[in-house]
């Protein structure tokens, strides 16, 4: 079952999951149900979903996986028959697809999903925000205005840390921020430390963030934020700091579209 959609425009994913059940194989990219789903052993996914650029070359990128993918690997172990005339390998792909995938997704799991995490929440925010004629929904949109109104004053203006090179695994490093927020209000904005590993691009793969605690204040619209990396395993780390606006009524934390980077 071929399913390569552009991201994020994979949808709720039940035809590869009732094709499953009739002994079909899923290949896939990475998005929607399938990162869940997918082990490495029950089908194929056609990236790790760490393709960068713009929609032209995902697309380039994606399609030169997929004929690589069914060249190499897909068509040779379904035309690998034994003795019996039974493509041996294939069959214990299916098996393995059948037995991890089946018992967790279903319509049923879709529906009660699709109501607690979207339509419940959704139905919830939008009575709120239009309670006293709106006044919810004129608040937000004030808001929003005279935030981007400053964004462009924000700024990561230092970062420092007791980081001496080298930690041993279960140590932890303190890193502190001075950030530069101008006339926003410290409590609109989440200060977060970025953290992971670093691959051989020194990219950060695999990240985590937390939230960085607000230390100190100045009267010239700058602030002292820190936190905490645990080191958990061994292997190159790394960490970038990142503001983010957030606002209560807000429906997810990057619906501003404002981000910074420091």
């Amino acid at each position: 079952w071929l399913n390569n959609p552009r991201r994020p425009r994979e949808a709720s994913g039940t035809s590869g999951q009732k094709v499953i059940l009739n002994g079909g194989l899923n290949l896939s990219i990475l998005d929607g149900w399938w990162p869940e789903g997918y082990d490495g052993e029950n089908g194929w996914a056609i990236d790790e979903g760490r393709i960068v650029g713009d929609a032209e070359f995902r697309d380039h990128v994606e399609s030169e996986t997929i004929y690589e993918m069914l060249e190499k690997e897909i068509a040779p172990m379904f035309y690998d028959r034994g003795a019996d005339n039974l493509p041996r390998r294939w069959i214990k792909r299916m098996k393995s697809s059948m037995k991890t995938v089946s018992p967790r997704f279903s319509t049923a799991r879709m529906v009660q999903e699709y109501a607690s995490k979207l339509y419940v929440p959704t139905a919830e925010r939008r009575s709120k925000l239009a309670a006293d004629e709106f006044a919810g929904a004129k608040s937000l949109s004030h808001w929003k205005r005279d935030l981007a109104h400053e964004w462009g004053s924000v700024s990561i203006d230092a970062v420092n840390t007791d980081d001496h090179g080298e930690l041993s695994v279960g140590a932890a490093i303190t890193v502190r921020a001075k950030v530069r927020l101008g006339k926003i209000n410290p409590e609109h904005v989440a200060v977060e430390l970025y953290h992971g590993r670093v691959d051989s691009s020194d990219e950060l793969v695999e990240g985590h963030s937390q939230i960085m605690e607000c230390n100190q204040g100045e009267s010239d619209g700058t602030y002292w934020f820190s936190g905490r990396i645990p080191c958990i395993r061994s292997g190159q780390h790394g960490y970038a700091i990142r503001i983010i606006p957030q606002h209560p009524d807000l429906p997810h934390r990057f619906d501003t579209g404002l981000i910074r980077w420091g």
